[in-house]
């Protein structure tokens, strides 16, 4: 999950307090009891349920005392969210983290970012919003609200815009293609959060399994290891007339255990370890088995710095058991396995929902290292330019369909499965 990034925990408070401190109003005695109820239940809830009981030898008894202090003390109900955030971050673990209460509206930027090589890039802009006037493919993004973006700081960023206090506008400090530097402020859409949810992504607002055929190379893209298992039988069906499948994990954020494990046995010949579980109760052997005639043809798994979680292990397993080639970019680094615990605290009118995910088990490969903040390192580095994602090319695909054998240019691997904006809202189920 995107909210479960940490990095700098003391920088996330300074950030919203530096950027933008009149925007949110001030907290209400009776909010200020909310937020200090949520804060205990949530450590009852980590005492009980984190998979290091030592917390990597943080007295987090102490810890809650420090940041109950803090809430005391904080300004805004934002900033008291932030503070909540933190108390979780200051474990260093992607998958420990704080999902606030429904805000009134939900908030559209208009635009996404990734981290590409160390350096934050407009990866996908939505037309009709007011961002499509300002923002461009290729836009490298220098600073947001006045604060400079950087790899060390990024996720925080990304989670307090989206998450934690997200804003009517955002300030941006781009740089072109070309090199030309430039201040814009972006407005945002807000849409009332009744009885209807988002389906804008943070990056990719694509969320559907898709593939093609160029040549003998069977392309699939691949953005959650979600949905139906009899599903990717009958995709694998199709993937297996062909001599090579690309298997694009870009912006692959994660998903269920189960689809991962049933990914891999199409690719083995025999058990393999994928992962030791490591909690409270000791070592437990993840142990995948084959399912079928496993595929021999070439195998090339593409993975971006929004590889997450059962992406990597994905990746990490192709790289340690000789399986295929892995293409792209490091991957973000955020491995564990987490529950998550949907929570409620009393409230001025009733009560307040929210959630807290809490790592359940690290997840150590068959090389005896754990992914968590390393992430997977590509077998082969590549990466797009500005210059690349201005022209709507996308030379990493277009390399590894050349891996695989096919041919496919870089124009032509960028429009290949061209971005698809979802609405802004649907009734909720």
């Amino acid at each position: 999950m995107p909210w479960a990034r940490h990095l700098g925990e003391t920088l996330l408070l300074a950030v919203v307090l530096a950027a933008q401190p009149a925007r949110t109003p001030g907290i209400s005695n009776a909010q200020r009891s909310t937020v200090q109820h949520m804060l205990a239940d949530i450590q009852s809830r980590l005492l009980s349920a984190y998979y290091d009981p030592t917390f990597g030898g943080m007295n987090i008894k102490a810890r809650y005392t420090e940041y109950e202090a803090k809430l005391r003390a904080a300004p805004t109900l934002g900033a008291a969210f932030i503070v909540i955030a933190n108390y979780l971050q200051g474990l260093h673990n992607s998958h420990t983290f704080f999902v606030p209460p429904e805000f009134r509206y939900n908030t559209f930027y208009g635009f996404g970012m990734l981290m590409i090589a160390g350096h934050c890039f407009v990866v996908t802009v939505r037309p009709g919003s007011d961002a499509a006037k300002k923002v461009h493919l290729g836009d490298e993004v220098l600073a947001l609200d006045g604060i400079p973006v950087s790899p060390a700081n990024f996720n925080n960023l990304e989670y307090l815009i989206y998450e934690l206090e997200p804003q009517t506008s955002l300030n941006l400090r781009l740089r072109s293609p070309v090199g030309v530097e430039r201040q814009v402020t972006v407005i945002s859409k807000l849409v009332p959060n009744t009885d209807t949810k988002p389906l804008e992504s943070l990056f990719d607002p694509k969320d559907e399994e898709d593939s093609r055929v160029v040549g003998d190379v069977f392309v699939w893209e691949f953005p959650s290891f979600m949905g139906e298992l009899t599903h990717l039988d009958g995709v694998m069906r199709q993937a297996r007339r062909h001599a090579a499948i690309v298997l694009d994990l870009r912006g692959n954020g994660g998903g269920a255990e189960a689809n991962l494990r049933y990914m891999l046995g199409f690719f083995i010949r025999h058990k393999i370890l994928m992962d030791t579980e490591v909690g409270r109760k000791g070592r437990k052997p993840d142990m995948v088995k084959p399912h079928g005639e496993p595929y021999t043809g070439k195998l090339i798994v593409l993975i971006d710095h929004d590889s997450a979680s059962a992406a990597e292990i994905f990746a990490r397993v192709v790289q340690l058991d000789n399986l295929g080639t892995v293409v792209g970019d490091r991957s973000a680094g955020e491995v564990g396995e987490s529950n998550l615990y949907p929570m409620r605290a009393p409230g001025e009118t009733g009560g307040v929902d929210y959630a807290v995910g809490i790592t359940v088990a690290d997840m150590v490969m068959s090389d005896g290292k754990s992914l968590e903040n390393v992430g997977v390192q590509p077998d082969l580095e590549t990466v797009p330019t500005a210059a690349d994602l201005a022209a709507g090319r996308d030379p990493v695909l277009a390399e590894a369909v050349e891996m695989a054998g096919g041919k496919l240019d870089p124009t032509a691997a960028g429009k290949l499965f061209p971005v698809v904006w979802a609405p802004y809202q649907v009734v909720r189920q």
